[in-house]
């Protein structure tokens, strides 16, 4: 075996047949990166959805507690009920 075959990719067999091993032909040294490009990433913009969706159910959730207490506020004011009224620990759902 002879010293110049070393210059040449190894060869690798693929799906489709033997494939010549990938050497680099570009470089992105010689471009500087865009701190401004916009990549979109598919599992920030899921996750994005659900924080989305979680804090509209806590919207939802605070305003019903607060309906429920300005509820009972109005029950304990009126006259025989010592200023109590009870409130249902799991409501219907809206």
């Amino acid at each position: 075996m002879s010293d110049d075959t070393r210059s040449v990719p190894p060869r690798t067999l693929g799906k489709t047949g033997p494939v010549v091993a990938a050497v680099a032909l570009d470089s992105y040294a010689d471009q500087p990166d865009d701190l401004t490009r916009l990549v979109p990433n598919p599992a920030k913009h899921r996750a994005t959805d659900r924080v989305k969706a979680a804090r509209q159910d806590l919207i939802e959730a605070h305003a019903g507690v607060a309906d429920t207490l300005d509820s009972a506020v109005v029950k304990a004011g009126h006259p025989g009920t010592a200023g109590k009224a009870l409130v249902d620990p799991q409501p219907a759902r809206r």
